[in-house]
């Protein structure tokens, strides 16, 4: 045992306790050396062991060994001054007791001290400057050749390099010995050397703070074996878990983790939290509240689950994530709080927004691991990266202190992945309640990053709230991300409404109720009266069906309607109501409040440059209520048109190349211009064509013009409707809740109408009678009235269309006509009914079109005083681009007819103004 312990330094640091008033300590708090004499003479770590015994076993020990220990004879002596002519046994060398042992203990054993000597020696900034003050405490007095010779080695245990300190270090270091206040130096006179002491007050500062050190590494020691063993533990349990759990007679995990090595691009274990909780509660529970401890032992269990001989075959091993899905209780973005910070919460809501990447869908790289390299000595530094935090670069090389900076990163020995960054929004059911939405930024890591999400996607989000400080007015403020374990793509339909038994019941009994259509129609907006056309019309879009596709040809089924008139006429309140009541309905207004548009745009959130959905991306497969139509954004026009009818629209620009789905019914209210109706001047049909193109408003089934009432009865009926609302007597025969119940249900149980034998001969019919007075604009218009009469077919969860339906449509039809043309001339009405279907071009005349659109966009965007584009510039162009003058001359008049064009002045024609 002798043989193992440096009597001097551990003689020298016992003396420093006693001369510092200590009278005993626990064994632990000491040094190796004075823990080694303790236990040689019965003591155990946790025993407290008297310092005058050490002291007198040291004596006799140390004096058997070498017969001159040098005791100081007072504290005014000072710490440890040995007296020249009697050295110390190990005099000649540099560093301590530990010199014979490996580079761990060496840097074990002095470690404390230079923690203990960084709080006090305040001016120590480097490591080498406080092993300087080390060997002073050590040594006591030391003359500047000794300081020297005993620093320098120290650099192949202390130093990043691994290698003696160098001549330059070493002068810097004197440097600072000899300036700095806690050092006593002077110059032997006899041999011209410089002498260093440390301060008496120093030396005592240091082993008090000693102490404290060495109490701190012991609390911290057992807090990392037992967190060491905490995380055994868990690993242990996950593995049981993963290797053991059987459903239906299949080892569920280990069949899982099969697929996800063949397969290679998910890397996704999921895992049901309501499995985990039935096979260990304890551990679902702690999943919640510390889910970066779980997580990290769920995914080295994994690990050792791969190791298992059945796995072994499989030469890919790609990085398996454990993703935990079903949650017992799912909040929106709304309800995310600062108290969720460092927990596992699922959200669910709706992409409203994508933050911009490398790639068209917004993927980036992320880098997990930054590795810098030192230019001067090729040291790397690595720093973990936290994807909702700043970029982190270190100021300078831990080796050589060079200064460091982002250019000194090595992508290619840093560690990247995947990173995408979504905005997830209240869905459109939380809206109705709470008014504006509310969104938490979420940040998708590795396969979560690949995942097919766009906006307007319903998900459903497991993940862990960070907290992040953010400035705010200047001043900082506490803002969170929520960092996704999981994303389950939801299927945005009317499925997750619970319908009971007992509201099918009081369904079909609304149905056989004489009265049902009038108290459908007065329940919708009840407050509003005299617009029972206008409310059947849109009670009919809100039943509308969804589109299929079928042998390569899009089947539109939903059915647009536009309320098209005079202000103050309940329109707005109309379709407002509508969209409170219809299964993932959204409300907005043409010009959208938030700036993005009806359909996309690019935006900027939390300052993150995005592509931000509009209201019809939002309402996928729900209703989008748009009111103020005509206040549309230029922009939202060419995407509105393949949103009515395809469902989606590309979006290419800034960057980002992706499709957005747009599924849903458009219920819409326009003005026409001014206001009001000018109907001693213009048909409704041309107030119409003023303020919409032709292929624009040919997308709606149903478009109702809207007159200001003013007959005396109704007039009067409005008022009382007024009164009632205002003292609250309206009690419209079926509340709110119940309508989104019953339309939920009628589309839920007929997805589709079927249209018997003797109906289609009666449809057929009419639309033969159709084309004979309107021609090519026939099938148009017939389209329109087969969705109305399998939307009122729908409504009375008839699952065969009947001539009632089929004449309901007609009917509505019919009025609309009539009200466009201001009139009941049939030559008027089938004037307006033409102009309604425009022109009907094939696939090759349509990219033809197409190209000459682009021609005039073109040359508009050149023509500063927007006089048009002459008929000869367009023609060179379209010739070019293989259109012939013939050809050119026919489709310019074809779609001016169809209100895409127009002449400014003879021989010059732009795109029409709207």
């Amino acid at each position: 045992m002798s043989e193992d312990i440096n009597f001097d330094f551990a003689w020298k640091f016992l003396i420093g306790l006693i001369q510092n008033g200590k009278t005993e300590m626990k064994v632990s708090t000491l040094p190796n050396s004075l823990q080694k004499v303790a236990k040689s003479i019965g003591y155990e770590d946790d025993d407290t062991v008297p310092l005058l015994t050490l002291k007198e076993y040291l004596e006799k020990t140390w004096g058997h060994i070498s017969p001159n220990p040098q005791v100081p004879k007072s504290p005014q002596e000072g710490w440890g001054q040995l007296e020249p002519e009697s050295p110390s046994p190990q005099e000649d060398s540099p560093v301590d007791e530990s010199l014979g042992d490996s580079d761990e203990s060496i840097i074990s054993e002095i470690t404390p001290y230079l923690e203990a000597i960084q709080r006090v020696v305040t001016d120590a900034d480097r490591t080498e400057k406080r092993l300087a003050i080390y060997l002073l405490l050590k040594n006591g007095e030391m003359y500047d050749p000794d300081l020297r010779k005993e620093l320098a080695p120290l650099g192949q245990y202390f130093s990043k390099n691994k290698e003696p300190y160098k001549v330059k270090t070493i002068k810097n270091v004197i440097s600072f010995v000899r300036n700095s206040p806690h050092v006593w130096s002077s110059k032997d006179p006899t041999t011209g050397m410089f002498v260093y002491r440390l301060k008496d007050e120093t030396v005592k500062a240091i082993l008090q703070e000693l102490q404290m050190v060495l109490q701190e590494r012991e609390v911290l020691q057992k807090q990392e074996e037992l967190k060491q063993a905490d995380e055994e533990k868990l690993v242990r349990a996950f593995f049981d878990f993963f290797m053991n759990y059987v459903e239906d007679g299949k080892h569920v995990f280990l069949d899982q983790l099969r697929n996800l090595l063949v397969l290679g691009e998910d890397r996704g274990l999921r895992v049901d939290w309501h499995v985990l909780d039935a096979v260990n509660p304890s551990l679902a529970e702690r999943l919640i509240n510390e889910p970066d401890v779980v997580i990290s032992a769920a995914e080295k269990a994994v690990l050792e689950v791969l190791n298992e001989p059945e796995f072994m075959l499989y030469e890919e091993r790609p990085r398996i994530h454990v993703r935990f899905v079903n949650l017992p209780k799912t909040i929106s973005p709304r309800a995310v709080r600062s108290e969720h910070i460092g927990r596992l919460v699922q959200a669910r809501g709706v992409v409203s927004a994508i933050a911009e990447g490398e790639k068209s869908n917004g993927v980036k790289g992320f880098i997990e691991k930054a590795v810098f390299v030192c230019p001067k000595c090729g040291y790397e530094v690595s720093l973990l990266q936290k994807p909702y935090e700043n970029f982190v670069v270190p100021k300078e090389c831990p080796a050589c202190g060079a200064r460091l900076s982002a250019d000194n990163l090595s992508v290619e020995k840093s560690t990247v992945i995947d990173m995408r960054e979504i905005f997830v929004q209240d869905p459109s059911d939380a809206l109705h309640a709470a008014g504006t939405a509310s969104y938490v930024r979420v940040i998708l890591l590795d396969d979560n990053a690949r995942m097919d999400v766009n906006p307007g996607d319903e998900v459903l989000i497991t993940g862990v709230v960070r907290g992040i400080m953010r400035k705010k007015n200047g001043k900082p403020a506490l803002g969170w991300v929520l960092e996704a374990n999981s994303l389950t793509k939801l299927t945005k339909d009317i499925e997750d409404l619970e319908i009971t038994p007992e509201d099918v019941q009081k369904f079909q009994d609304m149905v056989k109720d004489p009265e049902f259509d009038s108290k459908l129609i007065r329940s919708l907006a009840p407050a509003i009266t005299g617009r029972e056309v206008e409310k059947k019309a849109v009670l009919l879009a809100l039943f509308s069906g969804e589109d299929y596709d079928i042998t390569g040809t899009h089947v539109r089924k939903r059915s647009h309607v536009l309320l098209f008139g005079d202000a103050s006429t309940g329109k707005s309140e109309i379709i407002r109501h509508a969209a409170q009541i219809a299964p993932g309905g959204v409300h907005s207004t043409g010009t959208h409040s938030s700036g993005v548009g009806l359909t996309a745009a690019i935006d900027s959130m939390d300052g993150v440059r995005v592509l931000r959905a509009g209201v019809l991306v939002l309402a996928d497969r729900g209703v989008a209520a748009l009111d103020e139509l005509d206040k549309m954004r230029e922009e939202d026009y060419d995407k509105m048109l393949d949103a009515l009818e395809q469902g989606w629209f590309p979006y290419n620009k800034a960057g980002f190349n992706t499709r957005l789905m747009a599924r849903a019914v458009v219920i819409a209210a326009a003005n026409p211009p001014g206001g009001e109706f000018d109907r001693h001047n213009y048909k409704p049909f041309d107030e119409l064509k003023r303020l919409f193109d032709q292929p624009f408003y040919s997308r709606f089934d149903l478009i109702i013009p809207t007159f200001r009432n003013t007959e005396d009865s109704v007039l009067e009926e409005i008022a009382d409707a007024v009164l009632d609302k205002h003292e609250g007597k309206i009690e419209p025969p079926y509340d709110s809740e119940l309508l989104t119940k019953f339309i939920a249900y009628a589309r839920r149980e007929i997805p589709r109408v079927v249209l018997p034998q003797a109906l289609r001969g009666v449809m057929k019919k009419y639309m033969v009678d159709l084309a004979k007075a309107i021609g090519s604009a026939a099938p148009r218009a017939m389209e329109a009235i087969i969705r109305l009469t399998e939307a009122h077919a729908r409504m009375h969860l008839r699952k065969e269309a009947t001539l009632a339906d089929f004449l309901a449509a007609k009917e509505l039809f019919d009025e609309m006509i009539t009200r466009l043309a201001g009139s009941s001339d049939e030559e008027e009405k089938e004037e307006v009914m033409k102009g309604l279907a425009g022109v009907i071009w094939t696939e090759e005349k349509k990219r033809k079109v197409d190209k000459l659109w682009s021609i005039l966009k073109y040359y508009e965007a050149l023509d500063e005083r927007g006089e048009g584009v002459h008929i000869n510039d367009i023609i060179e162009e379209a010739e070019q681009q293989g259109i012939e003058r013939s050809e050119v001359l026919v489709l310019l008049e074809d779609m001016e007819r169809a209100n895409m064009v127009e002449q400014s002045k003879p021989g010059f024609y732009r795109l029409r103004r709207r």
